[in-house]
């Protein structure tokens, strides 16, 4: 038996038949390489059991040389198909082996004859444009091809009206922008002119506190003014009360120096010396008097001057408190004011930070339209080249028809 022979072979056989089997393997394979893209691949599947065979043939075969078939199954590895099989004589699985390689060289120079058969005549039929189509579909083609191209053209036609309708938008969202731009400008404008509005009525406001301050100080130091007023008052009418004293003491003094005139004139000689004091003092009295009076005068006019000074001072600190009231009503007022002001800036503030908004969104909006406008062309071209390419199907459809209508 083969497999007896495999085992009782010696190590040294058994190294040379594997080696011939992996050398034989590899030709068969190469040789299967070589023709695979020459045939199909249902011939390849039926080359592969024989090329497993024809490996494990060597390792089958007893021990006398075997290159001259060894060499042979190398040139078909290397695609030689040519050179014929040497024939075997020595052992009859060798004589096998060798007719075994020679039907299988045979086979594969078939194989190669009808592929090369089969590749002109196809070369041939599609340079001759005779290839055979079924007549009804290539008119389905056909007619799926025209119906396409005529829904490209309804595309196209749409894109056109999407086209102008993108070029009006685009155009009023321009117009829109421009007009965004310029609102947001003015309220910007109004914000600044309401903060410094805002800034000025706090000024105000604060001139009027100081204002108020000074009138509310100015009170006080009338009310101060008037009080002194008063006390000089006060003791210009004790000063007139000790003239009128000082001029009852005048007058008892001048009764008492006539009296003392008189008793010095009855005493005669001896009373002489004492009219003439009396007559001193009688003097002194009414130089005295007349002094008093004039001090009575004065402190009248001064008692008369101080009255209109208190009154003066009490109509100035009437006024003065008058307009430290109206200073306060002014100074609410002008808070009031700045309050509504600053609500007005803030308000402002808002109006333009939504009006930047608005403004950047529109020319977003701009720029997608732009976008939109820019892809519709696209679309536009891309749909024109299928109209032509599908033009050109349809053509190319109706000349592979012709002939098989003309047969």
């Amino acid at each position: 038996m083969p497999l007896t022979k495999i085992v009782k072979a010696t190590p040294g056989e058994l190294i040379v038949r594997f080696g011939i089997f992996f050398v034989a393997f590899a030709a068969v394979m190469a040789v299967a390489r070589r023709l695979q893209g020459e045939m199909s691949v249902e011939s390849l599947v039926a080359i592969l059991p024989v090329a497993a065979v024809l490996a494990l043939i060597p390792l089958l075969m007893p021990g006398p040389s075997r290159s001259a078939l060894d060499d042979r199954l190398i040139a078909l590895g290397d695609g030689d198909l040519t050179s014929p099989v040497p024939e075997a004589t020595r052992d009859g699985e060798a004589i096998r082996l060798a007719q075994a390689l020679e039907r299988v060289r045979q086979d594969l120079l078939s194989a190669k004859a009808a592929v090369a058969k089969f590749t002109e005549a196809q070369t041939a039929a599609v340079r001759e444009n005779r290839i055979s189509l079924d007549p009804r579909g290539v008119e389905r083609l056909t007619r799926l091809a025209s119906s396409v191209a005529e829904t490209a053209r309804s595309i196209d036609m749409s894109s056109k009206e999407t086209s102008n309708i993108c070029e009006t938008t685009i155009a009023r969202i321009r117009e829109s922008v421009r007009f965004a731009h310029l609102s947001t400008h003015g309220v910007q404008t109004a914000a600044a002119a309401a903060v410094e509005l805002t800034s000025s009525i706090n000024e105000i406001g604060r001139q009027l506190s100081q204002g108020s301050d000074i009138a509310a100080r100015a009170v006080r130091e009338a009310e101060g003014t008037s009080a002194l007023v008063g006390a000089l008052d006060r003791s210009s009418a004790k000063i007139g009360e000790v003239v009128t004293l000082i001029t009852a003491i005048a007058e008892q003094t001048n009764l008492l120096a006539l009296n003392a005139t008189i008793e010095a004139a009855r005493a005669g000689e001896a009373g002489r010396g004492f009219a003439i004091v009396a007559q001193e003092v009688k003097a002194l009295a009414s130089q005295t008097a007349r002094a008093t009076e004039d001090i009575r005068g004065q402190i009248n006019s001064m008692q008369s001057a101080t009255a209109q000074a208190v009154a003066a001072i009490g109509s100035i600190t009437g006024t003065i408190a008058s307009i430290d009231r109206m200073t306060m009503i002014i100074a609410d007022a002008v808070g009031q004011q700045s309050a509504a002001t600053q609500e007005i800036a803030r308000s402002i503030e808002t109006a333009a930070a939504g009006a930047g908004e608005r403004s950047d969104t529109l020319a977003l909006v701009e720029r997608t339209a732009e976008d939109t406008s820019r892809t519709r062309d696209d679309l536009a071209r891309g749909v024109a080249k299928l109209h032509a390419d599908l033009e050109s199907f349809r053509a190319h459809c109706e000349r592979l028809l012709a002939p098989s209508q003309s047969a």
